[in-house]
């Protein structure tokens, strides 16, 4: 026996990357969770090419007895043409095995179409449950948010931009119209007016007043530190608006108080 088969197997080892790669580990959890429908489409596939490659002995099977002379001489054509890679070395010449060449490359499409959609559906739910994950444990940080309920919550939740920043990125300047609301889930975020600096720490927002009296923003914002937000779009707050008026609402009263809050506070130092 040859060893250097066996020294192949050390190729194997390259399947230990897997561990250092999310997007392998992701790659794997959507083919478990989806391994029913994988096996569905790996069963229609053998049905397309076992009747496909039965029908093409019948009619090209006396014409070309050397490349359809058996029905497993003619599952080779069949897997080529199934999957539109068409070698060329056997091809029908009846008018009717050329009819079913024609109907197999179609059929072809449509089966492997089958296994990309259910990989790449199962990599959209994937995502979207990270997300959902990721932005349920940012919402929990924010007062504004946590005081939703569940069905608000989860109303919310994808409209809502998640953002990790590192120090010192520009998140607005000043004199650009407020199209935004900003939460900070975690970070320090620091506001630079023409007189005063003011800071934002994990639960705070801001941007909210100037939003929704269609301002501009009156300094510029800076991170002060490795920063996380939660971004919510002033289109994205009209659709909460006419969807549900009763959370709109609550964003808009608790932005009011954090601005008199934030207007005491300014008398205060003064």
């Amino acid at each position: 026996m040859d060893l250097g088969i066996l020294r192949m197997l050390r190729l194997l080892r390259f399947l230990k990357l897997s561990r250092y790669s999310p997007a392998m580990h992701t790659l794997i959890r959507v083919l478990q969770n989806e391994r029913k429908a994988l096996v569905g489409a790996a069963l229609l596939l053998f049905t397309a090419l076992l009747f496909t490659s039965t029908l093409m002995y019948h009619l090209e099977g006396v014409a070309q007895p050397e490349k359809f002379g058996s029905v497993p001489a003619s599952a080779w054509w069949a897997i080529t043409t199934l999957t539109t890679v068409g070698y060329g070395d056997a091809t029908p010449i009846t008018p009717a095995g050329r009819l079913l060449a024609g109907m197999t490359m179609i059929l072809g499409l449509c089966v492997l179409a089958l296994p990309v959609a259910i990989i790449s559906t199962g990599f959209a739910q994937e995502v979207h449950r990270r997300d959902f994950v990721v932005n349920w444990s940012l919402m929990s940080r924010v007062p504004m948010l946590a005081g939703l309920d569940a069905k608000e919550a989860a109303e919310i939740m994808p409209l809502l931009h998640a953002h990790n920043l590192p120090p010192n990125v520009e998140i607005v300047r000043k004199g650009a119209p407020a199209d935004a609301i900003y939460f900070v889930a975690s970070g320090s975020i620091d506001q630079h007016g023409e007189t005063e600096k003011s800071s934002y720490r994990t639960g705070d927002v801001f941007g909210a007043s100037a939003m929704l009296n269609n301002d501009v923003h009156s300094g510029h914002v800076f991170t002060a530190s490795r920063s996380r937000l939660l971004k919510l779009h002033k289109e994205d707050f009209n659709r909460i608006e006419a969807r549900h008026p009763r959370v709109a609402a609550h964003i808009r009263r608790l932005a009011a108080l954090q601005l008199e809050a934030e207007e005491l506070a300014k008398l205060q130092r003064e």
